[in-house]
Parts: structure tokens; sequence; C-alpha cells
């Protein structure tokens, strides 16, 4: 089992972070605070997570919330800590609907959850550098997740049967089309 219920916290046991079962909704600046005055778990520490932490919860098989349901997390986006970089005034976000990320105004509303660091150290994932998604895969698939590997392997399927629907649709409307024609 990944995700261990501690009861106002679940501990990532791949990554060692420990996160707040409680989020809620804040601009970038206000999330930021909430986290600093969190003491949740009988724990002080808390801060809003980076972008890379934040990814480590994205669960690609899954769609509204793309999360593990033992995360309780949202179907809508969350702030991460990193500044994006070519914009300071926003910040990424992770959007837990599909997992995708994004800009948002730091001044938007969004969701946030407080994380503190676990048991083990994951160094790598709290560089405020931006992350694309082949990275996070990397990371993990150096810790050896299995998970991460399997998933790919059922994406590239299902890429690959979209792209089979997308030349049937593509074939079934030149049929309606030629029929109309006839029709006329």
């Amino acid at each position: 089992m990944r995700f261990i219920d501690n009861g106002d916290t679940i501990t990532d046991t791949a990554t060692g972070l420990e996160w707040t079962k409680a989020d809620t909704k804040a601009t970038w600046q206000a999330g930021l605070d909430w986290c600093a005055a969190l003491r949740t778990g009988g724990h002080a520490g808390w801060r809003m997570p980076t972008i890379r932490e934040l990814l480590t919860l994205v669960d690609y098989e899954r769609v509204n919330p793309a999360a593990d349901p033992a995360l309780g997390v949202q179907s809508g986006n969350y702030w991460s800590s990193s500044t994006y970089q070519y914009s300071p005034g926003n910040a990424w976000l992770v959007d837990f609907y599909d997992g995708d990320t994004s800009a948002g105004t730091k001044t938007n509303s969004y969701y946030v959850r407080g994380v503190r660091a676990g048991s083990r150290s994951f160094d790598h994932l709290t560089d405020d550098a931006p992350v694309t998604r082949r990275e996070l895969r990397e990371a993990l698939e150096g810790r050896g997740c299995e998970a991460v590997r399997q998933a790919d392997a059922k994406r590239a399927a299902a890429e690959g049967a979209l792209a089979t629907l997308r030349d049937e649709v593509a074939y079934l409307k030149s049929q309606i089309a030629k029929a109309r024609a006839v029709l006329k």
C-alpha cells in the first residue's frame, strides 16, 4: 500500500512525504501562510509543496480526480510553491481532474494542501525548477516504481486505441457526407 492514513495526515511510502488530509481554497500567498500555520498530525513545519512534489500524487490511470482515492484530493487546480519562471506573478498548478500542469495568477484562489518531509528524504523533488512529466517519470523509475512503467504501457495502448477510434470516426463522417450528397 503506497499511502498510509495517519488520521489527520497521509504518508506517501514512495516518497516519504507526509501530506495533510485537509485542504483549503486560497490565493497563492494565503495558501503559503495557511500551510506555514498548520499544526496537524502533532507536527509543525508544514509548507506548500513544490510542483515536483505535487506531481508525485498524480495517478495518470485515473481521472476526476487523477489521484488515489486515499488522498481525498478535489478534482481541480492545486497550488504549488513553485513560481512560474517566465512570469513571477504566476505559480505552477496541478489540475487533479487529469493531472495536467499550468501556471496560474497568484491572486486567483485554488486548492492548497500542506506537505512536510516524512521519514525519508526526497530532496531531488524539492527544487522549485519546472518539471516535465518525463523528468518525474524518470525520477520515480529510478526509485523502482513499477507502477509508473505499467501506467506508461497502458497509456501507450490507450493512445493506439484512440488513434484507431479517430480513424473510424473520420471514415464514418466521410460515409455520412457521401450519403447526404446522394440524398440531395
